[in-house]
């Protein structure tokens, strides 16, 4: 896994996180859905990092599955820059072909004390919320099966934000998500981690070093016939220092 690649012109840049987010088009890309930024965010992002290493899984699950086939080997070769460019889908044909209208993206909404996000993908998500929130109307006055669908995304997240205000964020989520459209409030770390669903999947781990205990996420994997979990424990450094050299090493 590398910022560009094994070969080619750019092979021998260094290269981290943060460079192949700017050099990807993946920041750009993110301040031109708000208006209102003058600069790229700051941000402490390693979405090329953990998206190269996915990829880089995948890739030697497949190599191990055509040599366990074919007995050939295989050498991978993972560039992040083309794993961020993977991932900006809409945004690489964009590029190719500038959209005459432009295309609705996800905005937050203000509630009394936070923020929800709410999206009504399809006509009957759009349905649901409309009734949930009391505005039936609103079909007619913000119609999203039209070529002005754009428009009027935008002036129904507006309206949505002056029904929301007079809620809290977990009152405006419960009433939202009653009626069956997408919705959830903007979450903390703290909360996010903390949520039922979270314990219930067993998707945190408590880890314990030398200082003491702390909390991880679990590997995202599950599976039905065997167990995929982190072990508890982390070794201290240097704990298996003379086990490595003497009996694996024969030093």
């Amino acid at each position: 896994v590398s910022g560009y690649g094994q070969e080619g012109p750019a092979s021998g840049l260094s290269a981290y996180a943060p460079i192949i987010h700017a050099a990807s088009g993946w920041e750009l890309s993110k301040k031109s859905y708000e208006p209102a930024l003058e600069k790229p965010m700051r941000n402490n992002d390693a979405t090329a990092d953990f998206m190269g290493a996915t990829h880089a899984m995948g890739a030697i699950c497949a190599a191990l599955f055509r040599r366990e086939r074919t007995g050939e080997g295989e050498r991978l070769d993972i560039a992040m820059m083309d794993v961020m460019h993977s991932v900006l889908a809409f945004e690489y044909q964009e590029a190719q072909f500038p959209p005459k209208r432009g295309r609705p993206s996800f905005i937050p909404v203000a509630t009394k004390d936070g923020f929800i996000l709410v999206v009504p993908l399809s006509l009957k998500n759009y349905d649901d919320l409309l009734a949930a929130i009391g505005h039936p109307e609103w079909k007619e006055k913000y119609p999203l099966n039209t070529q002005g669908h754009f428009k009027a995304w935008e002036e129904l997240m507006a309206g949505l934000e002056e029904w929301a205000a007079d809620y809290t964020a977990i009152e405006a989520e419960a009433i939202i998500s009653a009626g069956g459209c997408p919705v959830t409030r903007f979450l903390t770390m703290e909360e996010s981690m903390n949520q039922p669903q979270v314990a219930y999947r067993g998707a945190q781990v408590e880890m314990r070093d030398d200082v003491g205990p702390f909390k991880v996420p679990n590997t995202p994997m599950r599976t039905t016939n065997s167990e995929s979990r982190l072990r508890p424990e982390i070794a201290e450094i240097g704990q298996h220092n003379e086990e490595i050299l003497r009996d694996m090493l024969k030093l």
